[in-house]
């Protein structure tokens, strides 16, 4: 049970620093190249909204687990 809790800390995290780079690499691409971005009829953050909704989903079906978890190991 701790190696799986482990795991999801893992998980979880995994996914919180792919997003934040993703995040980062959008925001760099749109100093780098703001023409670009001028075409669209959406700001540029728009991109992190899907992702972002994945990584919500994430965490909070992690934390669901690390809490039903650590309700197990306390039982005797």
């Amino acid at each position: 049970m701790k190696r799986l809790n482990q795991i999801l800390t893992i998980v979880m995290a995994a996914f919180t620093g792919a997003f934040i780079g993703h995040g980062l690499y959008i925001y760099w691409e749109y100093q780098a190249h703001p023409e670009f971005y001028a075409m669209w009829s959406a700001p540029w953050y728009v991109q992190l909204f899907a992702p972002g909704i994945v990584l919500i989903c994430v965490l909070v079906a992690g934390a669901a687990a690390k809490i039903f978890l650590s309700r197990k190991l306390k039982k005797p």
